[in-house]
Formats: structure tokens, sequence, C-alpha cells
């Protein structure tokens, strides 16, 4: 699901050969501070390879310059199966059309978004379990915002003894989390034989630069 900066709509793309029925839509819109100033949920469903448009998110006034959209997606059974979060500003973006090419508009003057400078810090914990059969390994982490402020971008990242484990297939990277949110998080990778469990490094945006969980041996 994604936010359309043109019109302002949340929609639901189904890039499936199944029709898919059952969905619910639910859009929040956070004010810098975190403040709740706008919620909608909506029903949908959605054709085979196809587009559909939920609902628009309205003006809303009194806004932070800078403010957030948070998307989320759930199934008939009420598994979330897509999220998105979006930094956003009350001083779009301006483009000169005139000046459009094929590949290319020039932009005159960009988003106010200065304000994520200061987002305030906070801290965030990590709770890994590994599992592996031979050298096929997975970890589950549970990573949590233990902070008063949101955790803006974390990342995460598996450390061995000669530095950052690629190629790895997270299940999501770079996301965030409101304060005292945990979300679990999926990690596969393979390990050489003999080799010892990763560590794990966790940073974002406004924490402390890196959180350090040492791998059992």
């Amino acid at each position: 699901m994604q936010y359309s900066y043109d019109d302002r709509s949340v929609v639901v793309v189904n890039d499936t050969p199944q029709d898919v029925k059952g969905l619910t839509v639910t859009a929040t819109v956070l004010d810098f501070n975190l403040a709740q100033k706008f919620t909608r949920e909506a029903a949908i469903a959605v054709s085979a390879d196809a587009v559909a448009r939920a609902f628009a998110i309205p003006a809303i006034p009194d806004l932070t310059t800078t403010y957030f959209v948070r998307l989320a997606l759930h199934d008939s059974a009420g598994r979330e199966v897509s999220r998105n979060f979006y930094w956003l500003s009350t001083e779009d973006d301006r483009l000169d059309w005139s000046k459009t090419q094929w590949y290319y508009t020039p932009t005159t003057h960009h988003a106010n978004l200065t304000a994520l400078g200061g987002l305030p810090r906070t801290e965030i914990s990590l709770s890994p379990a590994f599992e592996g059969i031979g050298r096929e390994s997975t970890v589950r982490i549970v990573v949590k915002n233990t902070g008063r402020a949101l955790a803006f971008q974390v990342r995460l990242k598996l450390v061995g003894a000669r530095g950052e484990i690629l190629p790895v297939f997270w299940n999501d990277n770079y996301f965030e989390l409101l304060p005292g949110e945990e979300r679990e998080i999926q990690a596969s990778y393979r390990r050489a034989e003999g080799e010892a469990t990763p560590s794990i490094e966790a940073e974002s945006w406004n924490t402390p630069e890196t959180g350090v969980v040492i791998g059992r041996k």
C-alpha cells in the first residue's frame, strides 16, 4: 500500500494474479510531536494485477511543518500484510513543470523537512533468537523502542569477525518505531562452517550510534 503525493490518496497495489478481498486499510497522521491528528479505516478489495483507491487524506489544519503518515494493511484474519511510513511537510516541493523533460522535472523549492534534524534522542533494545540448519541460518530479532521519542529509520545489520555479513535477506529494515513499540524482524543468511554466530547491530537517525548484542559462540 502507498500514499500518493499528487492527490493525497491511499491506494493498495495488488501485483498478484489473484483477486484479494477482505482487506482493511488504516491511515494515521501524526504531527512532529507524535500527536494523532487524523485516522481513518476502510474495507477494500483489489482485483488481480490492479490498484484500488481507499480514500484521500484531507488537508489538516494546524499541523506542524514536518509530520508523519503511517499506513497499515490487514487481511481478513487481521494479519498485517503491508505497512508504510512517510515523513511529509506542509511546505511541499515546488516543481517547474514548464521545464519538464521526459526523464526529469526540476525542483525549484524542496519540502521543508529540517525538523528531522531535531528529533529527540531515544533508545532501542534488541532480543535475538538464532536458528539454523547446516549453513542456512535465520535470526528473529525483537526490536523495541524503549525511549519516549520516535525511533526513525532503524537499521539492523549482522556483523561477523570480518565485518558486516552480506548478503542478508531481511523481511524489513530501515523502519520506524513509536515510543514503547516493538517489532519482530527476521533475517536469513549463510554461515560458513565453524563460524561463530554473529553479533547484531542497530542504529537509527536519532539513537546512540550503535546498539550491539553479542551473538552466541
